[in-house]
């Protein structure tokens, strides 16, 4: 079957193993998100996260292959921003029943991390929409190292992969341990959103999506290796 360049939910020509391309009178429904004048915002925020929550192929599969970027962008920011919000709300909650213990240092140290939780919430649709350009920098670079001139996708594939992503954000409900059940939630569906949106098999969207994680750790231990080093070597002398 030929790719039809005016169907957006159709992905491109790939080696994805997963559910097949929707034809006609097959054709998988719009995300909740992607039709949200339809299905109503709120409504459409929540089925859309559920969805990625619990059966991420279904949703990428859902989700438009171009065309209104602003969508996703949008979505991440906001998923990212509760996120953002939960966490620091945290940060504030769990400190007081640390208070019979801290003496009179609690009250000031609560006060700064007020502002900072303040600042944080303020500011994190802007962090969060750079963060999301920045990343999908990184991983549109790793995409392109793996699957090479074969990956049909875009720099706006990577952006929607990453966008839908932040739908584990809210994970963070879940005190102490929800961001790290939010971060490895979220490398799996980026594991399925990148094969999806580029073609690519899932073994190398598992690598695309491994090989910024291992270059950062190598950067580190060589980071530290030669702080190792070089504070040997001054006590040598």
């Amino acid at each position: 079957m030929e790719d039809n360049p005016n169907n957006p939910y159709q992905p491109p020509g790939s080696d994805v193993e997963g559910p097949t391309p929707p034809v006609a009178g097959n054709a998988r429904p719009p995300l909740p998100w992607e039709d949200r004048d339809n299905v109503g915002f709120f409504p459409a925020l929540w089925q859309t996260m559920v969805l990625f929550l619990t059966n991420p192929v279904e949703a990428y599969a859902r989700a438009r292959q171009s065309g209104d970027v602003a969508s996703p962008l949008i979505y991440g920011i906001i998923l990212g921003w509760i996120g953002a919000v939960v966490g620091q709300l945290w940060s504030l909650v769990l400190p007081f029943s640390f208070l019979p213990f801290a003496g009179e240092d609690a009250l000031p140290m609560l006060g700064g991390a007020g502002f900072v939780a303040v600042l944080v919430i303020v500011f994190a649709p802007i962090l969060i929409a750079i963060g999301l350009f920045i990343s999908t920098c990184i991983y549109h670079v790793s995409v392109l190292v793996v699957g090479g001139r074969s990956t049909p996708g875009t720099f706006e594939s990577t952006l929607r992969a990453l966008a839908y992503a932040y739908s584990t954000q809210p994970l963070a409900f879940v005190p102490i341990v929800g961001g790290i059940l939010a971060w490895i939630w979220a490398l799996v569906l980026n594991v399925f959103g990148l094969s999806r949106m580029h073609g690519m098999s899932i073994g190398r969207a598992v690598l695309a999506v491994l090989l910024p994680i291992a270059v950062c750790c190598i950067l580190v231990i060589l980071v530290i290796s030669l702080t190792a080093g070089m504070a040997f070597l001054s006590s040598q002398s």
